[in-house]
């Protein structure tokens, strides 16, 4: 289905005319999503601590996800163009793939007050301005799945001319729902994606490989899955905590002779560390393939 025309916000069950919606939140800023899904969800999660639901409204082309936000208090609609013309800040939230239909129903050119930060992978800011026009005030933004729990990544490229206090509020937005929020050139971003971005993935992995071990020597799945997913969570607070390079950590554990340094052994010559860095750079190939499509 393709994203419906409709020209209603929906919320605190009224039925609100996009042209009269903000007279009520005049100085209040309002908050826009464009798409519903899993990064949406997540940013608005964070927000919610420091942003009235009734000034955060998510348009989708269907109901599917909207009834996420409607349960929290968020104005929704079926219109992108509600959120470009009634939101101070516009969050991109839809998949690469779908922005030029999307964008296409969109008068961005006509709208040029308010601040725009694309989470859509791949799509640099040169294609964003092709999209929305030169004087549109753009941020990329590459996030990462743990956001959902408080527990993200995220790295902003502002877009030429993007004022600091654009690049200082981005950054205020999105803390709430992340550990760190880094403003890096856009130049780092493939990289970025592959690392921080598919890095959950690869980490998971990382979980399930340790549970299958535990499991191969006669655990419970369920407890080795637990103590695996802890021990990770519990080697990166130790990184962090203790700002010791990994490595040092990793040599402190490995007694002579000992149970963990006979598992390093182990892994060395199944060869984990060119294999992760091998993902990271396909990852990273893959990235600048999807910023290069037109």
């Amino acid at each position: 289905m393709g994203w419906a025309i409709l020209s209603t916000i929906r919320g605190d069950d009224l039925m609100i005319n996009a042209a009269h919606s903000d007279q009520e939140t005049n100085f209040e800023m309002k908050i826009g999503f464009i798409g519903a899904g899993n990064m949406a969800q997540a940013i608005v999660k964070g927000l919610l601590g420091s942003y009235p639901a009734k000034h955060i409204v998510v348009s989708a082309p269907t109901d599917r996800n909207l009834a996420f936000f409607e349960q929290l208090g968020c104005r929704t609609s079926h219109d992108n163009n509600v959120i470009v013309t009634t939101c101070d800040v516009v969050f991109l939230c839809i998949k690469p793939a779908q922005c030029d239909i999307a964008f296409r129903e969109v008068e961005w050119r006509q709208r040029t007050s308010q601040l725009v930060i694309s989470v859509m992978a791949g799509v640099s800011l040169e294609r964003l301005y092709r999209l929305l026009g030169q004087g549109i005030r753009v941020i990329r933004c590459v996030p990462n799945t743990p956001m959902q729990v408080a527990k993200g990544v995220c790295c902003l490229s502002p877009g030429v001319g993007v004022p600091v206090e654009d690049t200082q509020l981005a950054i205020e937005l999105l803390t709430p729902s992340c550990l760190i929020v880094y403003t890096v050139p856009e130049s780092q971003l493939d990289a970025i994606c592959a690392l921080a971005g598919s890095g959950p993935a690869f980490i998971c992995l990382v979980v399930e490989a340790l549970s299958d071990g535990g499991v191969a020597m006669g655990l419970p799945r369920e407890l080795a899955t637990e103590l695996a997913a802890c021990t990770v969570e519990g080697a990166a607070a130790m990184i962090r905590g203790t700002g010791k390079h990994p490595a040092e950590l990793k040599d402190a554990v490995c007694s002579p002779n000992g149970t963990t340094i006979a598992g390093i052994y182990a892994l060395e010559k199944a060869g984990i560390r060119a294999g992760f860095m091998d993902a990271i750079e396909v990852a990273t190939k893959r990235s600048k393939e999807f910023r290069n499509a037109k």
